[in-house]
């Protein structure tokens, strides 16, 4: 009865899975560089990654029909909870094969359900970022580029969630922009 529908939410999550695709993956081997969820699985205990929000992205679907998606582009925001050591994190990653791990709206409205998520669970927080901050592309599609901003509701969770709970980021590589400097001082050596 539900075989069709089905079958497209599978195709739809394989497409997630793949991230920016096998061209840019080999590229971001060829750089001695994991892909996000290759971090995820190494840092995490085994089979522990329960993902949020894996179908959100960029959808075009076709000209003629609709309702027939022709492409997705995930968001390159890969968010979820895990174990690692045995106690539960919520931990979010970059994936810079999708786009450089630019940011949008999409990349910032789950930026603020993944902070949101980990502080009404009172979730030690991982971060793994790498990217190269705004998306030139939606800031030519929209005609305007947006303050560095997820929304004041997030801003205050952001603050608030500092003090209740501790937080971890670290840096792969290009790290860029608004998003990437709130949670953390930049070490270099």
């Amino acid at each position: 009865m539900w075989r069709k529908e089905l079958d497209e939410l599978d195709r739809r999550k394989q497409t997630a899975h793949g991230l920016g695709g096998e061209k840019n993956i080999a590229k971001q081997h060829a750089r001695g560089k994991m892909t996000v969820r290759e971090r995820i699985d190494s840092l995490c205990d085994p089979g522990t990654f329960l993902e949020r929000g894996l179908l959100a992205g960029a959808p075009t679907y076709d000209d003629h029909d609709p309702h027939v998606l022709k492409t997705l582009v995930p968001c390159p925001f890969v968010m979820g909870i895990a174990k690692i050591d045995g106690r539960r994190v919520a931990v979010h990653g970059d994936d810079f094969t999708i786009k450089g791990a630019s940011v949008g709206r999409l990349y910032k409205s789950k930026g603020a359900y993944f902070v949101k998520m980990a502080r009404s669970l009172k979730l030690p927080m991982v971060r793994l970022v790498e990217g190269a901050g705004g998306s030139i592309r939606e800031i030519l599609d929209i005609g305007y580029t947006e303050l560095p901003s997820s929304g004041d509701e997030c801003a205050q969770d952001r603050v608030e969630v500092l003090s209740e709970v501790p937080v971890v980021s670290a840096g792969f590589g290009s790290v860029a922009g608004w998003g990437r400097f709130t949670w953390c001082r930049v070490i270099s050596r």
